[in-house]
């Protein structure tokens, strides 16, 4: 009775995670130039507006990056898009350059990064991902990715069929 309690609750569970992901298609624009996402952070919170952003794949992907923290409270943010794979590395790497962005900006994990942004502020980057696949992205400034869990996941599926 347990185990199927179990199993019931994780498709449950599993089907409204999909209906939540699949409500951020707003969040993203296709066209046959590429595909645009948009992400910000949620006001004064150290966390992104999303941990998971799925897209269909293309050769250029155009990122708009929104700090949404009130003007007068002096959070810098940014995002940096990671290879696949390169998390842990990359966030090991972040904490050995003591979280100097000079330092760490010509990481081999990093495809594109936007700059430390103030409050108000936003940045929009360019990146050619080069193949589909699971992309992290995280906020580089000090303690946000690695002990405040500031960071997420870029989906890039397989490109849609014309």
């Amino acid at each position: 009775m347990l185990n199927r309690t179990i199993k019931i609750v994780s498709i449950l569970s599993f089907l409204v995670l999909n209906k939540q992901l699949l409500g951020k298609e707003q969040n993203k624009v296709v066209s046959k130039a590429g595909v645009t996402v948009s992400l910000s952070t949620k006001g004064n919170d150290i966390a992104f507006d999303q941990t998971s952003i799925q897209i269909p794949f293309a050769e250029t992907i155009t990122l708009t990056f929104a700090n949404q923290a009130l003007k007068g409270s002096e959070i810098l943010h940014n995002v940096a898009i990671l290879k696949p794979g390169s998390l842990d590395k990359f966030l090991n790497a972040l904490q050995l350059s003591g979280y100097d962005l000079d330092k760490i900006k010509n990481d081999p994990s990093i495809l594109i990064m936007t700059e430390a942004l103030p409050p108000g502020a936003s940045q929009s980057v360019e990146f050619h991902p080069g193949e589909p696949g699971f992309y992290p992205f995280v906020c580089v400034m000090a303690g946000h990715a690695d002990m405040l869990g500031m960071k997420g996941i870029l989906n890039i599926t397989k490109p849609l069929k014309k």
